[in-house]
């Protein structure tokens, strides 16, 4: 169809990351769609006859099938939605055959620009074109950075014992490319009980609402950060190592592209919530974005819960039960927390100490500290536990419930009134969170900047001798991760 063919509205702005992706029978173009597109559809042209030098013709508009020279038009995406990860999939294609791709945006006013860079193509379509092995994964404790966390046990062992509810773990995954193609996936993690057959992905915090377990913040390790090869994993037979990712608040990945002979190790702070299940194992898995259909996965992480909790705290001669701080988390929990031992025969010498405070996951947490109460050279004091959630905060002893320790961030987009989760590939709800823990924002995350959140960051500023101006520029993003990030 011909239209009337006018000059560009103004430069066409070019898709980022372009690649494609072979699959069965089809094949998946991925893109980045630019802050500020000036293009209203992305149209992919197919050819097997060589290189593609066939263009779109400018105020022509074209459907699926139709040809172009030597060329067939593959796809076509008219949801264009800025600073998103999107794709157009290829589909009726052949199995071993070579396909080139080129790829072209359309402005406005029906003109064509070309995209010159795809990585991956030609691709070659075929019934495990995109075979994606899961090798191995080794649980570690969030007790420092990426090179020094300490590891809770061997490579591809789980974990039966010594974890209660609340408690928190990092996985880290080694994934590697299956084929002789290119793989692009945004990896996602994922949880299920017992059987392992229904798979819930773990949420973001500000996303938690009753699942079993939900991404951790950390004051070790950065959301989205990359990471280097951990000595504490095997390296796949044959494989050189590719970046990966560290998620401390996301649960999904940037989009991470495996060439042949390419593998990845993929890290996720998580923790176990009021909602969990104690007593039966938990196992963990990725998936592309929680799609399973083209990954082997050759050893599975699985994590059991005590159902009570008797965790030392020292006790004996002179010290009885130790110090406690704690946390509630969980909705409409009523806290009972009591010290037992001190006493020559393990008898109580320690007073019990309750927290009667009704919480919600958005609410400002109540904490209370025991008093230390001296004993006789009695038996080792235990901590006899009552709530829902209780873990092991390395930085504060003891501690039931959600974590007050700093988040971790290194935010990359700039954001400002009006901006929201989709614009910023999560960074807003990063912020409301941050700025949630740190005592400026009292109100649920919700992903939008808006007034509150305006508002937040100009008191933020205000106490860091920043200039206060409400949006959370290059300076402001520093200053929060020196907050996070540094002790």
């Amino acid at each position: 169809t011909m239209l009337p063919t006018l000059p560009p509205t103004q430069p066409v702005s070019a898709l980022q990351d372009v690649t494609v992706t072979p699959g069965n029978t089809q094949a998946t173009i991925d893109y980045t769609i630019p802050s500020t597109p000036n293009f209203t559809n992305v149209i992919v042209l197919r050819s097997t006859a060589g290189e593609i030098t066939d263009t779109p013709s400018d105020g022509s508009t074209y459907s699926v099938s139709d040809t172009i020279g030597n060329s067939t038009v593959a796809c076509i995406d008219s949801s264009i939605t800025a600073s998103t990860f999107d794709s157009c999939i290829a589909t009726t294609l052949s199995n071993s055959v070579s396909y080139h791709f080129k790829v072209f945006t359309k402005d406005t006013n029906n003109n064509y620009s070309v995209v010159s860079t795809i990585e991956g193509s030609p691709s070659t379509p075929n019934v495990g074109a995109t075979s994606v092995s899961v090798a191995s994964y080794r649980l570690r404790k969030d007790d420092g950075n990426e090179s020094n966390a300490t590891y809770n046990n061997a490579e591809n062992t789980s974990i039966s014992t010594g974890f209660v509810r609340g408690d928190k773990m990092r996985v880290r995954f080694v994934v590697s490319n299956q084929t002789s193609s290119l793989t692009n996936k945004r990896y996602q993690i994922e949880y299920a009980s017992s059987s392992c057959t229904t798979w819930t992905a773990v949420p973001k915090p500000s996303d938690y609402v009753n699942q079993a377990w939900r991404i951790d913040t950390s004051s070790y390790i950065s959301d989205n950060a990359t990471t280097t090869h951990s000595s504490g994993v095997s390296i796949p037979v044959g494989k050189t190592f590719k970046s990966g990712r560290l998620q401390s608040f996301n649960n999904i990945t940037n989009p991470i592209v495996l060439n042949d002979g390419e593998y990845t190790e993929i890290e996720y702070l998580i923790r176990s919530t009021a909602d969990i299940i104690p007593d039966i194992p938990y196992c963990f898995r990725v998936t592309n974005n929680g799609d399973a259909s083209d990954f082997t996965y050759t050893n599975t992480p699985s994590i059991t819960s005590l159902s009570s909790v008797h965790r030392r705290q020292g006790g004996g001669g002179g010290g009885g039960g130790a110090a406690i701080r704690s946390v509630v988390e969980a909705p409409d929990t009523v806290a009972t927390t009591t010290i037992t031992g001190g006493g020559a025969d393990g008898s109580v010498l320690a007073t019990s100490t309750t927290v009667e405070t009704t919480v919600t996951p958005d609410a400002q947490q109540s904490t209370t500290t025991p008093t230390r109460k001296r004993g006789s050279s009695g038996n080792v004091g235990l901590l006899d536990n009552n709530i829902n959630l209780a873990y092991n905060n390395p930085n504060s002893g003891l501690v039931l419930g959600e974590t007050t320790a700093p988040m971790c961030t290194d935010m990359k987009h700039h954001m400002e009134y009006g901006d929201s989760d989709m614009t910023t590939f999560g960074e807003v709800s990063q912020l409301q969170y941050f700025l949630k823990l740190n005592g400026y924002f009292n109100y649920k995350v919700t992903g939008y900047y808006f007034r509150i959140t305006k508002e937040a960051v100009k008191a933020f500023q205000r106490d860091n001798n920043l200039i206060i101006s409400g949006i959370a520029g290059k300076v402001t993003r520093e200053k929060m991760r020196e907050v996070g990030c540094v002790r």
